[in-house]
């Protein structure tokens, strides 16, 4: 090969990696932002007493949103680190964070959290916990921590839930020898009568387990029985019935609960012969109710 043709040659590698150069760009250079010293701020609100959501008539939980700002848009993501740093309240059970971290997205200059207390009717104390949002692992960005205390306040209510679960300890079987459950054997019908049993002022006829509201606004003061009857039962023929353990609960959400078990009250065979049991009297004054087992 002559020197002509090696000095073509190695002009045409030379271009073919100069072109090759230019194509490999990390594309920094298309962005109309320039690295800054940006600085957060965080936003709680004035909202720092959040009412305990705990309904048991279906209201939704209480969430607050937490807004995350930056005086200067980045060229890349910038990530914000929340934490929970004191209290009493339960994550996850008393309430909950939407993200442990979140990120200002490259070319944006905001971002948003939420604080959601769970719903929650069970008797409690008065409970708080402390948010903090931002510590030393941000970068590309100022941040001074800020944190918030939020005070959970005891949800209360006039009214009162009464429920009523039964079992069997014998196990019985259908025709196809699959195993029965308790709310195959029996189906009960569970009400709140007058004390003279005449009057019927709140109940339950559902297909398993019964559970009704006893609401204070519609229902006078006075003396009241917890009842139930059969709606159906299992006809287990000449084997013979079986007994049902019965547990009556109660419940005014923040202010009292409690259970009371009652063994062998009823047999399924009870059913054919019109049976029922009276479990609790129930006396109301008021939004005081008073719960106890029939003398």
């Amino acid at each position: 090969m002559n020197m002509r043709n090696i000095k073509i040659i190695s002009m045409f590698v030379a271009i073919i990696l100069v072109f090759s150069a230019c194509n490999k760009d990390d594309y920094t250079g298309y962005s109309k932002l320039t690295p800054t010293d940006p600085t957060i701020t965080v936003a709680f609100g004035d909202v720092t007493s959040i009412p305990d959501a705990g309904n048991y008539t279906g209201e939704t939980d209480s969430t607050i949103t937490v807004n995350v700002s930056m005086d200067v848009a980045q060229i890349v993501d910038v990530a914000v680190f929340i934490s929970v740093i004191d209290g009493n309240a339960t994550e996850g059970e008393d309430f909950s964070l939407s993200a442990n971290e979140i990120f200002i997205k490259a070319g944006e200059t905001s971002t948003s959290f939420d604080i959601t207390v769970i719903k929650d009717d069970l008797v409690e104390s008065i409970e708080t916990f402390t948010v903090q949002v931002g510590d030393q692992r941000t970068a590309n960005a100022n941040i001074v921590p800020v944190a918030a205390k939020f005070t959970i306040p005891n949800y209360t209510s006039d009214d009162i839930i009464f429920s009523l679960e039964w079992s069997t300890e014998s196990v019985r079987y259908d025709e196809d020898g699959e195993e029965l459950s308790a709310t195959d054997i029996a189906d009960m019908e569970y009400y709140l009568l007058d004390a003279g049993m005449t009057m019927l002022y709140a109940g339950s006829d559902g297909g398993g387990f019964e559970e009704f509201i006893a609401e204070a606004a519609l229902i006078p003061d006075g003396d009241y029985v917890l009842y139930t009857e059969f709606y159906w039962a299992w006809d287990f023929g000449d084997t013979g019935g079986v007994d049902l353990d019965f547990v009556v609960g109660y419940n005014q959400p923040g202010i009292q609960n409690g259970t009371f078990e009652f063994k062998a009250a009823l047999n399924s065979d009870d059913y054919f012969g019109g049976g029922y049991a009276v479990f609790c009297s129930v006396t109301k004054a008021g939004n005081i109710w008073t719960v106890a087992v029939m003398p």
